[in-house]
C-alpha cells in the first residue's frame, strides 16, 4: 500500500464532527452486507457528520487511492455540504494505514463496523 503524503483541508470549514469509518468498502461494487448498511447509516448522517473511511474489501481494484465521493453523495442526497472520502485498502488494513488516515484526516471520532475478529491489530494499538 502507498502511503498518503498529503494532507486534506477539505474539513477546516466544516462545523461538523468527521467520522472515520473502518469497515467494508460503501461503494465496492459487490457489496457485503456489512457495506450495505454502512452506506445507509453514512447517507442518512452526512447532514450531520462529515465522512471518511477505509473501505476495505479482499482484492480492492482501488487499493491506495482516495475516492472523492463528495460530488456523488451530496447529488444523491441534496445535501450541499456532504463529505465523503474512501481509502479503498485490500484485506483488514494496519496500523500504518489507519495511521496515514488519521493523520491526513484528523477525524474526530472512529467507528469500527465490521466483525473484528480480523482487526486484532486494530486493538493492539487502541492506547495510541
Amino acid at each position: 500500500m502507498n502511503k498518503i503524503t498529503e494532507v486534506s483541508t477539505d474539513h477546516l470549514n466544516s462545523k461538523k464532527k468527521k467520522i472515520l469509518l473502518l469497515s467494508d468498502d460503501l461503494w465496492l461494487r459487490v457489496s457485503s452486507g456489512v457495506g450495505t448498511v454502512s452506506k445507509n447509516f453514512v447517507l442518512g448522517t452526512l447532514d450531520k457528520y462529515d465522512w471518511v473511511q477505509a473501505g476495505g474489501a479482499i482484492k480492492h481494484p482501488e487499493d491506495g487511492k482516495v475516492v472523492d465521493m463528495n460530488d456523488s453523495v451530496r447529488e444523491e442526497t441534496g445535501i450541499e455540504d456532504a463529505y465523503l472520502k474512501i481509502y479503498p485498502i485490500s484485506g483488514y488494513g494496519s496500523q500504518e494505514i489507519v495511521r496515514d488516515i488519521i493523520d491526513r484526516e484528523n477525524p474526530d471520532a472512529i467507528l469500527h463496523y465490521t466483525d473484528p475478529r480480523f482487526w486484532g491489530w486494530l486493538y493492539d494499538m487502541e492506547h495510541e
